[in-house]
């Protein structure tokens, strides 16, 4: 019998305009990340890094490393994509370095972008540009 997807599952489909990956260790999901492209023809050349979590019993490890790398080896097939996106807390010092370390490099910052109901935080936007922006 076939089932519709559930609301999980369809987030997790993969295909050319997004994709989750995972780290293990051993049979444990320890690490997880989402890439979504922009659909809008003139937006098509970006595409961004979300929902990036590592436990953190996992951090420094260097599994965060290999996903990210795993999601930039990914990408960079993707025809006429050009750039990898993020925003990240600017006060996350932690997340900013590890990124800098895998090439992302900060463009702007949001003043006051997220607001949970009592302070207003800023953000850092950060891009990853492919090496093979010919395509």
């Amino acid at each position: 019998m076939n089932y519709p997807l559930s609301k999980f599952e369809k987030r997790l489909e993969s295909n050319e305009l997004k994709f989750t990956i995972g780290g293990f260790e051993d049979d444990k999901l320890v690490c997880v990340l989402t890439f979504y492209r922009k659909t809008v023809k003139k937006l098509n050349h970006k595409g961004n890094l979300v929902a990036m979590y590592c436990h953190p019993d996992y951090r420094s490890t260097g599994i965060a490393s290999r996903v990210v790398n795993k999601l930039i080896q990914l990408a960079s097939e993707l025809n006429e994509l050009k750039f990898i996106d993020l925003s990240v807390l600017s006060n996350n010092n932690r997340a900013i370095e590890f990124y800098k370390k895998m090439g992302f490099q900060k463009y702007a910052t949001e003043p006051k972008a997220i607001f949970d109901g009592v302070s207003y935080y800023d953000e850092d936007m950060m891009r990853y540009e492919l090496v093979n922006t010919d395509r």
